[in-house]
């Protein structure tokens, strides 16, 4: 899980020009929390 949030961290600083993606990586980053919390609960 931590590998895979690093990797996405670094894909997400490689195209942060692109807003569009920005705005992808936010629903990402809310879908792998969500994800993390049902695995916690």
């Amino acid at each position: 899980m931590c590998r895979l949030i690093c990797i996405f961290g670094i894909f997400n600083l490689e195209v942060k020009t692109n807003s569009k993606t920005i705005a992808m990586a936010k629903d990402m980053i809310k879908f792998i929390k969500k994800g993390v919390l049902r695995m916690i609960y």
